[in-house]
């Protein structure tokens, strides 16, 4: 199977916007936030936990996570800009109230 990047500025806000605006899924919206803002793998996605990226003692976001690649085993530290760091407050509000 071969993927392409989608290089069209309207394609891609639609499919950044699908699951904030067609079928509201907070969840699904994160993973293509984080994707799209991190250039992250879904693997190594799917692998983080909140306490990686929520400071719980000081009750905020971290701005920067570190992460070992799952593929290559790299050590990478990705700032965390403004548009993940909503998406991941509104999903964390919704699982924490």
């Amino acid at each position: 199977m071969i993927t392409e990047p989608i290089k069209d500025n309207k394609e891609l806000q639609a499919f950044l916007n699908f699951y904030a605006d067609k079928k509201p899924n907070l969840r699904n919206h994160c993973l293509i936030v984080f994707g799209l803002n991190t250039a992250l793998r879904i693997s190594d996605i799917l692998n983080i936990k909140w306490n990686m990226i929520y400071d719980f003692e000081n009750k905020k976001f971290i701005k920067r996570l570190t992460i070992s690649e799952h593929k290559t085993g790299k050590i990478n530290i990705i700032p965390i800009n403004d548009n993940l760091s909503i998406a991941l407050q509104k999903l964390f509000s919704k699982q924490n109230p």
